[in-house]
């Protein structure tokens, strides 16, 4: 009985143990995301119903948000570009709705919502929107280099990337970049994004960063 009792212990130690660091972890992904992103945290859940469970008989997996979602993703595109100038998060889901159909809008509406937020999330997003070459074969096109320097001024605004994606991610090097060209371009865009963020908000922060 006493070793079943210490067994028992042990079990729920170890179960306290990896639900904390579990929460640990979590808290720690949540925060990582919002150093990057305009969008507020929101997990989702999976839930599976069998034939049995559902109400037309037909299996099927369901995504249900953890949250409620924030009242912009239920407004409308024209009232959120009505919001868009001054709002962070009204620009972001007004550029995600209207790309498809205006792409030079929507890469403007998130150039806009990362100079108000000063977070890199929509510089990333920009990045691997536009259309690139990267062909090592070739010699580098325009949309090369505004793709690498997009992404090295979303670093100089706080991106780090996974180690494992780091490693496995495009490079200059790789498709033969000249570095005082990409260094040029980078910083046309840094300046660029921290004047819009002086003349939209009046905050230096862009501004502030990028000088150092």
């Amino acid at each position: 009985m006493t070793a079943l009792k210490s067994f028992a212990g042990e079990q729920q130690r170890t179960l306290e143990y990896w639900d904390a660091r579990r929460r640990a972890e979590d808290k720690a992904e949540r925060a990582a995301y919002e150093r990057i992103n305009i969008e507020p945290w929101n997990g989702r859940n999976t839930h599976y119903y069998s034939a049995e469970e559902s109400n037309d008989g037909v299996e099927r997996f369901e995504k249900t948000w953890e949250f409620p979602r924030h009242r912009y993703y239920s407004a409308s595109t024209e009232d959120l570009l009505a919001l868009a100038y001054d709002d962070a998060l009204a620009a972001k889901i007004s550029a995600d709705r209207v790309t498809g159909k205006d792409k030079n809008l929507g890469l403007s509406l998130l150039f806009h919502a990362a100079a108000l937020s000063g977070k890199p999330g929509p510089i990333l997003d920009i990045a691997y929107a536009i259309d690139k070459q990267l062909d090592a074969d070739l010699e580098p096109a325009d949309s090369d280099y505004f793709y690498f320097a997009l992404k090295r001024v979303a670093k100089q605004m706080g991106f780090t990337p996974r180690p494992l994606i780091a490693e496995i991610e495009s490079k200059p090097e790789d498709f033969s970049l000249h570095e005082t060209r990409l260094e040029a371009l980078s910083n046309q865009i840094a300046e660029l994004l921290a004047n819009q963020q002086i003349m939209t908000v009046g905050s230096t922060s862009l501004k502030e960063l990028f000088d150092t």
